[in-house]
């Protein structure tokens, strides 16, 4: 590089900037996590966590701390869980099959 040349470089983005971000990220998700508790083609339990996991690592864990996010993913799990134990104790009810009850599951495993 010559002398008079000079390295021209974009100022990387400012914490301001990235903090309203990362708050737009977590209304989205908590918006649309929202939404999925209604909506059956939405994970709502697992957007939520996302948008707690967001939060989180954009306020430096102060509002809600690594224990509260695990206790939060813990019950995600459960709910997921008893939705799908749900429709496996639903094919049941009505004369399914034992391979019924395993392809409610898995299918709920899957599609989720």
């Amino acid at each position: 590089m010559s002398a008079g040349a000079r390295s021209i470089r974009k100022p990387a983005a400012t914490p301001v900037v990235m903090e309203v971000l990362g708050f737009a990220l977590t209304a989205l998700l908590l918006a649309a996590g929202l939404a999925g508790s209604v909506v059956p083609a939405l994970p709502g339990t697992a957007l939520i966590v996302a948008g707690a996991l967001v939060h989180a690592l954009v306020t430096d864990f102060a509002p809600i701390g690594t224990g509260r996010l695990l206790i939060l993913a813990g019950l995600s799990v459960a709910g997921e869980s008893l939705d799908y134990l749900a429709g496996a104790l639903g094919a049941r009810k009505f004369g399914g099959s034992r391979w019924a009850q395993a392809g409610a599951w898995a299918g709920g495993i899957v599609g989720f």
